[in-house]
């Protein structure tokens, strides 16, 4: 269901579920943002992760899930520990405090790189403690770094060699 804002949304559930409700249903596809398939579309299928470059990046990105999930909030902590002698830290441009702005310095080159390579750790151990692993990964632009950890062709045994790596990226 595709719908720009909550009433449209209801109604639109409203009518998928009255469509839903009549057993012979195996498909809707409308125009207006529904679909549904009972049966597959194709085979088994593959999953692939992207992760994205520099511009993915954006104030106050991934805060909901910081607050419910550890795994995610461990990686914006370990990149204000990584870049702690710099004398600010990436969570204060992600998350600067009300009527601070702090975008400019979010799209710098430095913060930028940071925050999108922060980002996508982030999401990926979020996805792996859920038990979703990919069979392929693929990063644009600075997202390639996430992918080469994810893939396995860099490894970084120890916090040490994840900092030196971080670093440098």
């Amino acid at each position: 269901v595709v719908a720009g804002n909550r009433q449209e949304l209801t109604e639109k559930l409203t009518r998928a579920s009255a469509k839903l409700q009549d057993s012979r249903t195996k498909r809707i596809r409308e125009v207006e943002g529904i679909y549904f398939c009972r049966e597959p579309l194709g085979g088994a299928g593959r999953l692939a992760l992207m992760f994205p470059g520099e511009g993915a990046q954006y104030a106050g990105m991934l805060s909901d899930l910081c607050i419910h999930f550890p795994e995610v909030r461990h990686w914006f902590d370990f990149m204000n520990e990584a870049f702690a002698s710099r004398g600010y830290r990436l969570s204060d441009s992600v998350f600067p405090p009300p009527g601070v702005a702090a975008e400019a310095r979010l799209f710098s080159m430095d913060v930028g790189a940071e925050a999108v390579f922060c980002g996508n750790q982030a999401i990926h151990a979020l996805l792996s403690h859920l038990g979703i692993e990919p069979d392929a990964v693929v990063g644009h632009s600075t997202g390639e770094h996430s992918a080469l950890l994810a893939s396995g062709i860099v490894r970084t045994d120890t916090k040490a060699s994840l900092l030196h790596h971080v670093r440098g990226v």
